[in-house]
């Protein structure tokens, strides 16, 4: 066994479901037929990673307490406690749906002495669901869903997000080690043999929610402190999986390809550039977008339908007094119609079970179900659809400003399965199923393969992913064993850093005028000095300096010499000259002791009147009381070099001084 070898870890942590796939990268098989998805049925397999492991002909890729369901593939986002075990005290929160910021900011962390987790949650008990959605509160949620939701069931429970997150991760690899040590049959091996993890994260979420989400990994046992799993967005890892399984097919050099990563919580799209088929190498061609339209968002708006039909007081009661027949109509919908709807027909209805629930045709149950037409079906997709076009569309248009054309959309992730999801787009950029690959030279190209169309600038092609609820999962898997596929990334916001500026009048506000007694000059104070820009193509291990002085009163010593330095990051299209709390959003920050700085690498200044002197510090001077006599000031100054770094998943900065670090922090991004 090679000391390089390990076992690579992909899980793809969803609002609604979680799915895990794993590899070892030390087998010389297709990598198509290498990576494993934990399922919950038994089947035949062969599957050899090393030549002492033993090959089984049947094994049990299970979920905890998993039936055979349509969900088989993954396991559900939920959590239940047992609030008895539950350390009491006063709620974390308030009812306010602002406080829902809060969620992930109490320094409170209650150890839950036993939780149940997925398959393992009965109809009747209650659950903590959609928690993911709370790690990031720089996100509206829709309308039609109410804050207070996931407020009341954190209060319930007494948890905050992140425990909530890291209880649940840690169910998921204590089953994860399970089945490794099931499909090994080494203890050694395991033993010896190094894990990695890779966690998806929505493309669309800040920084801080990517990094509360290695923290909760890291605490749940997924890659170490200093060393924490790294995360890949889950639109690339889509479409590193979706496009390397079409690309022997259908693909070339030049062809651009959109990824609409339909997820339970999030929509993310993200677009590619094919710049070498072998090895396969992709750049990200524009900025990606995304919202809060997944196909949880039909399961808020179908209750809101069955609600209406009963009226509030009485689906309160369907609810409290009969909940596993409310969990088993859900089921109905989650597990098929949302796959099974494809508009509006006539004569067709969707019937959901209510079992022991008495028949009324003012409500519309009959025979113990519950039926909606289409057009009733219409209204709850609709709304959710809508957006998800909407985002389509413009990732589409940003491709045509550049003057190229796009050579497919291909639709992956839960969502992605829907056929109404599918039709729509279809319908929306003119291509119908049948066109998604074009006859060239009578059929065929010069290798004898179907290839995707050049699309025309009226229609594109939109192809389903066969696998789109596993994509996600397989791709993280790959990203792991090959992480320079994508060689640039666009990047989603501007980072930049606060600064004080030489004033111009007429463009920097008056009232940040001040003047630098040190130096005379006429500064602009908490200007901008933005190093990335939104859109900007950003390459791997890529370095952003410069440089700015920092001045302090000449008699200012020890403690006092400390520096604060964050990096804001700013989603708008145009980044803002001046600072501004509410328009963008500290990253990260660092605490620079200035103290440590040699005194000869200070400037110091002495006005008198209106003459100044300059000259440096020995580190043993000094400078007196107020800094100095009658009517001399006397200031110092220090030069700082401040470098911002981006890697593929995290950015930070360092603050240097003559090449010694002072300062240094990272955060994901």
């Amino acid at each position: 066994m090679s000391t390089d070898d390990r076992i690579i870890i992909g899980i793809d942590f969803g609002t609604t479901f979680t799915g895990v796939a794993f590899v070892y990268s030390g087998e010389d098989e297709p990598l198509a037929n290498r990576i494993q998805v934990i399922q919950q049925y038994v089947h035949a397999i062969d599957f050899v990673c090393a030549s002492n492991i033993e090959t089984p002909n049947a094994l049990m890729d299970r979920w905890p307490k998993s039936k055979h369901n349509s969900s088989a593939m993954k396991i559900p986002t939920e959590v239940s406690y047992d609030v008895d075990t539950l350390e009491k005290d006063k709620p974390l929160l308030t009812r306010s749906a602002r406080d829902i910021q809060k969620l992930t900011s109490s320094k409170r962390d209650h150890r839950a002495k036993h939780c149940l987790w997925g398959h393992e949650i009965n109809s009747l008990e209650p659950r903590v669901q959609c928690f993911k959605l709370c790690l990031d509160s720089g996100h509206s949620l829709p309308d039609y869903v109410s804050p207070e939701y996931f407020v009341a069931q954190l209060n319930r429970n007494n948890r905050r997000v992140i425990d909530v997150v890291t209880d649940y991760l840690s169910k998921v690899n204590a089953h994860i080690n399970d089945i490794l040590r099931d499909r090994f049959r080494d203890p050694d091996f395991i033993k010896n043999t190094d894990k990695e993890y890779i966690l998806t994260v929505p493309a669309m979420w800040s920084p801080a929610a990517k990094s509360e989400t290695i923290k909760a990994a890291a605490r749940a046992g997924m890659g170490k402190h200093k060393d924490p799993a790294p995360i890949v967005s889950e639109p690339e890892a889509a479409a590193l999986y979706a496009i390397s399984s079409i690309k022997s097919h259908s693909l070339r050099e030049e062809d651009n390809i959109v990824i609409c990563d339909a997820g339970g919580g999030t929509v993310d799209l993200i677009s590619y550039t094919v710049t070498s088929m072998s090895p396969l190498r992709l750049e990200e061609l524009v900025e990606g977008n995304g919202g809060l339209c997944g196909a949880a968002f039909l399961n808020f708006r179908f209750g809101e339908k069955v609600a209406a039909r009963f009226g509030p007081e009485r689906f309160r009661r369907l609810q409290t007094e009969k909940p596993m027949a409310w969990q088993v109509c859900c089921a109905e919908f989650e597990d098929h119609a949302k796959k099974d709807f494809a508009g509006v027909r006539d004569n067709e209805v969707f019937r959901f079970p209510l079992p022991n629930v008495e028949d009324n045709a003012d409500v519309g149950i009959e025979q113990g179900f519950l039926k909606l037409d289409s057009t009733e079906m219409y209204e709850i997709f609709e709304p959710v659809v809508e957006d998800v076009i909407a985002l389509a569309e413009r990732q589409v248009e940003a491709i045509r400003e550049l003057g190229k054309e796009v050579s497919a959309l291909l639709l992956v992730g839960g969502f992605g399965q829907s056929r109404y999801l599918h039709t729509r787009l279809k319908e929306n950029f003119n291509a119908a199923t049948k066109n998604y690959v074009k006859a060239e030279d009578e059929g065929r190209n010069k290798k004898g393969r179907r290839r995707i169309s050049a699309a025309s600038s009226d229609g594109v092609p939109v192809l389903q992913c066969s696998d789109a609820w596993t994509a996600v999962v397989k791709g993280a898997v790959m990203r792991g064993l090959d992480p320079s596929t994508v060689t640039s990334r666009r990047c989603r916001s501007h980072f930049g850093f606060r600064y004080n500026a030489p004033y111009v009048p007429g463009l920097h506000p008056k009232k940040s005028r001040f003047t630098q007694h040190a130096t005379d000059e006429v500064k602009a104070r908490d200007a901008m000095r933005w190093l990335v820009r939104k859109g900007d193509a950003i390459t791997s291990c890529m370095t952003f300096p410069f440089v700015q002085e920092e001045y302090f009163p000449g008699d200012v010593r020890g403690g006092d010499l400390n520096l604060e330095v964050a990096l804001y990051s700013c989603l708008e299209d145009a980044a803002p000259l001046m600072y501004s709390g509410r328009r963008m959003r500290r990253v990260c920050k660092t605490s620079v002791d200035l103290s440590k700085v040699p005194g000869r690498q200070w400037r110091k200044y002495k006005v008198e009147d209106e003459e100044k002197v300059e000259g440096t510090l020995d580190d043993s001077e000094e400078d007196g009381e107020g800094g100095g006599k009658g009517g001399t000031k006397v200031y110092k100054m220090v030069p700082l070099s401040v470098v911002m770094k981006i890697d593929t998943a995290r950015i930070g900065f360092e603050v240097k001084n003559a090449g010694q670090v002072y300062g240094d922090v990272s955060t994901t991004f």
